[in-house]
């Protein structure tokens, strides 16, 4: 892309940052022009400086800083809200996969993202917020320069709580401070994990994992088939179900016990392994590189279903999926 002659204020050291490190700033906001004091030169600093642009928000937000930017839209990539759905883990691994693409070029590959808050139940909510601390970590090595818009007309003192927890610093308009609250994104994740996952329902099936991952996947696609699921359907939660198995038993230890159930919604499974635990709190959050990894399966589970909850502790790991019964609606 080429450079644009610009002003020397999108040049000051307010938005600039060092080329070889991970930038994750929050930016808070009250109204539409909040939002553009930092959002146009956030987007005309990296135009200029050769860096790409992605915007991934919602329409309206688009809109108006599309608006604000005039012919400079043009040069933004648009991800739409496609990544803002109900599956936060799928923006880290688009995030990333916008960051190889542009990996050699210079400074860093910007995104401006703002997550959708109202009307989200309570589980997706943590596990928006969940991403949010797990982006320090996983994605530490990367040039990304995220900038995570929170409108405080929507999102509630909880919400914008946990964003100043999971920003190492905050943006508004030419000035960036550093997050007093900020918390180690390894410490924020166990100490969100403290609390027990709701009890499996009583008289569910109980299959002991002995290696057999066929048995396994029989056993997961007649649960599935009970629930109503399609055949293609059961056989991608099958596969999902057969990559935390697979991974489980890979480890060593005791054998896993594996329970599925579903309600009118959802089809859930639990895989908890006695005396395993997870060193890991961002497991599986990373897609996988040119070497395979261990967790590489552990990723794909994640891309699969719509949510993946573990806990770790004396009594064991545990591995909770979480899958549609129905597909959601094309947009």
């Amino acid at each position: 892309m080429e450079r644009r002659a610009g002003p020397a204020a999108l040049r000051g050291p307010g938005m600039t940052a060092p080329a070889e490190t991970l930038v994750h700033r929050v930016c808070v906001y009250a109204s539409d022009e909040e939002f553009l004091r930092t959002a146009v030169p956030f987007t005309e600093e990296g135009l200029f400086l050769g860096e790409p642009v992605l915007l991934a928000t919602t329409p309206a937000t688009a809109e108006l800083l599309t608006g604000a930017l005039g012919e400079q839209a043009d040069d933004v990539v648009h991800a739409g809200d496609a990544c803002l759905d109900g599956r936060p883990h799928r923006a880290v691994t688009a995030f990333y996969r916008y960051w190889k693409r542009h990996s050699r070029g210079p400074g860093h590959a910007r995104v401006l993202v703002e997550p959708v808050w109202d009307g989200r139940p309570a589980a997706e909510v943590a596990a928006w917020q969940r991403v949010e601390a797990g982006v320090n970590a996983v994605l530490g090595d990367t040039r990304l320069c995220i900038v995570c818009a929170y409108d405080a007309r929507v999102a509630g003192p909880g919400v914008l709580d946990a964003a100043r927890r999971t920003h190492p610093s905050a943006v508004a308009g030419p000035t960036v401070r550093p997050c007093p609250e900020y918390v180690d994104p390894a410490e924020l994740a166990g100490a969100w994990e403290t609390g027990p996952l709701p009890p499996a329902p009583r008289g569910v099936p109980v299959l002991r994992l002995d290696g057999d991952l066929r048995a396994l996947r029989s056993f997961t696609l007649a649960a599935s088939r009970a629930a109503g699921l399609t055949e293609d359907r059961a056989m991608t939660f099958a596969t999902a179900v057969s990559e935390v198995g697979s991974y489980l038993w890979a480890r060593g230890g005791e054998a896993p016990a594996v329970r599925v159930w579903h309600d009118s919604s959802t089809l859930t499974c639990e895989v908890h392994q006695p005396g395993g635990r997870l060193d890991d709190r961002f497991l599986g959050y990373r897609p996988p590189g040119r070497v395979a990894a261990p967790d590489d399966g552990i990723w794909l589970a994640r891309q699969i279903c719509d949510r993946l909850e573990t806990r770790s502790g004396p009594a064991g790991c545990t591995f909770r999926l979480h899958f549609p019964i129905h597909p959601a609606p094309p947009p």
